[in-house]
Protein backbone atom coordinates (compact mmCIF):
# COMPACT_ATOMS: atom_id res chain seq x y z
CA UNK A 1 0.00 0.00 0.00
CA UNK A 2 2.49 2.39 0.53
CA UNK A 3 4.52 1.99 -2.73
CA UNK A 4 0.50 2.57 -3.94
CA UNK A 5 0.95 6.07 -2.23
CA UNK A 6 3.62 6.87 -3.38
CA UNK A 7 2.83 6.26 -7.24
CA UNK A 8 -0.14 8.72 -6.67
CA UNK A 9 1.97 11.08 -4.71
CA UNK A 10 4.11 11.53 -7.69
CA UNK A 11 1.43 11.95 -10.16
CA UNK A 12 -1.29 13.73 -8.16
CA UNK A 13 0.88 16.36 -6.46
CA UNK A 14 2.89 16.78 -10.24
CA UNK A 15 0.59 18.49 -12.90
CA UNK A 16 3.34 18.05 -15.15
CA UNK A 17 3.36 14.10 -14.96
CA UNK A 18 -0.25 14.64 -14.74
CA UNK A 19 -0.21 16.13 -18.13
CA UNK A 20 2.42 13.55 -19.17
CA UNK A 21 0.12 10.47 -17.86
CA UNK A 22 -2.20 11.73 -20.23
CA UNK A 23 -0.65 12.16 -23.34
CA UNK A 24 0.73 8.70 -22.79
CA UNK A 25 -2.54 7.15 -22.70
CA UNK A 26 -3.98 8.94 -25.39
CA UNK A 27 -1.01 7.44 -27.64
CA UNK A 28 -1.50 3.91 -26.25
CA UNK A 29 -3.75 1.82 -28.16
CA UNK A 30 -6.73 -0.70 -26.25
CA UNK A 31 -8.39 -0.15 -23.03
CA UNK A 32 -5.61 1.76 -21.34
CA UNK A 33 -5.90 4.34 -23.67
CA UNK A 34 -9.55 4.74 -22.37
CA UNK A 35 -8.70 4.12 -18.18
CA UNK A 36 -9.33 7.40 -15.96
CA UNK A 37 -7.00 9.14 -14.10
CA UNK A 38 -5.30 8.03 -11.08
CA UNK A 39 -7.10 8.42 -7.95
CA UNK A 40 -5.96 9.14 -4.50
CA UNK A 41 -5.63 7.43 -1.53
CA UNK A 42 -7.51 9.12 1.43
CA UNK A 43 -6.69 8.21 4.73
CA UNK A 44 -9.82 9.47 6.17
CA UNK A 45 -12.17 7.48 3.66
CA UNK A 46 -11.51 3.43 3.83
CA UNK A 47 -14.33 3.56 0.87
CA UNK A 48 -11.78 4.67 -2.25
CA UNK A 49 -9.20 1.89 -1.57
CA UNK A 50 -10.32 -0.54 -4.36
CA UNK A 51 -10.62 2.34 -6.42
CA UNK A 52 -7.58 3.43 -6.41
CA UNK A 53 -6.10 0.21 -7.24
CA UNK A 54 -7.95 -0.46 -9.88
CA UNK A 55 -7.19 2.76 -11.37
CA UNK A 56 -3.52 1.66 -11.07
CA UNK A 57 -3.91 -1.50 -12.62
CA UNK A 58 -5.90 0.07 -15.27
CA UNK A 59 -2.93 2.49 -15.89
CA UNK A 60 -0.27 0.25 -15.60
CA UNK A 61 1.35 0.10 -18.85
CA UNK A 62 1.25 4.16 -19.01
CA UNK A 63 2.89 4.57 -15.39
CA UNK A 64 5.80 2.33 -16.59
CA UNK A 65 6.36 4.60 -19.86
CA UNK A 66 5.97 7.44 -17.11
CA UNK A 67 8.43 6.40 -15.37
CA UNK A 68 11.25 5.72 -17.91
CA UNK A 69 10.36 9.50 -19.41
CA UNK A 70 10.59 10.87 -16.13
CA UNK A 71 13.97 9.54 -15.98
CA UNK A 72 15.34 11.22 -19.32
CA UNK A 73 14.65 14.76 -17.32
CA UNK A 74 16.94 16.27 -15.00
CA UNK A 75 15.14 15.63 -11.80
CA UNK A 76 16.44 16.62 -7.80
CA UNK A 77 17.86 13.83 -6.42
CA UNK A 78 15.36 12.58 -4.23
CA UNK A 79 12.30 12.66 -6.14
CA UNK A 80 15.08 10.61 -8.83
CA UNK A 81 15.36 8.19 -6.54
CA UNK A 82 11.47 7.66 -5.79
CA UNK A 83 10.55 7.33 -9.38
CA UNK A 84 13.39 4.44 -9.55
CA UNK A 85 11.78 3.02 -6.49
CA UNK A 86 8.42 3.09 -7.87
CA UNK A 87 9.98 1.70 -10.91
CA UNK A 88 11.16 -1.14 -9.58
CA UNK A 89 8.48 -2.06 -7.54
CA UNK A 90 6.11 -1.93 -10.62
CA UNK A 91 8.85 -4.30 -12.17
CA UNK A 92 7.85 -7.07 -9.69
CA UNK A 93 5.64 -9.76 -9.78
CA UNK A 94 5.25 -9.32 -6.06
CA UNK A 95 4.35 -5.84 -6.53
CA UNK A 96 1.47 -6.26 -9.48
CA UNK A 97 0.16 -9.76 -7.28
CA UNK A 98 -0.58 -7.61 -4.08
CA UNK A 99 -1.95 -4.96 -6.43
CA UNK A 100 -4.39 -7.20 -8.36
CA UNK A 101 -5.20 -9.37 -4.69
CA UNK A 102 -5.36 -6.00 -2.80
CA UNK A 103 -7.97 -4.53 -5.35
CA UNK A 104 -10.66 -7.47 -4.57
CA UNK A 105 -10.02 -7.77 -1.08
CA UNK A 106 -10.55 -4.10 -0.75
CA UNK A 107 -13.80 -4.47 -3.49
CA UNK A 108 -15.32 -6.12 -0.92
CA UNK A 109 -14.72 -4.20 2.45
CA UNK A 110 -15.31 -1.37 0.27
CA UNK A 111 -18.94 -2.44 -0.31
CA UNK A 112 -19.12 -3.88 3.42
CA UNK A 113 -18.29 0.41 4.45
CA UNK A 114 -20.52 1.85 2.38
CA UNK A 115 -23.71 -0.63 3.46
CA UNK A 116 -22.57 0.21 7.23
CA UNK A 117 -22.42 3.69 6.92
Amino acid sequence: MDTAKEIVSHIKFSPKRENLLGEIKENLEGPESEAKGILGLCPTRWTVRASCFQRILDNYAALLQEWTISLDEKLQSDIRGRIIGCQAQMNTFDFFFGLNLGQRLFSHTDNLSRTLQ
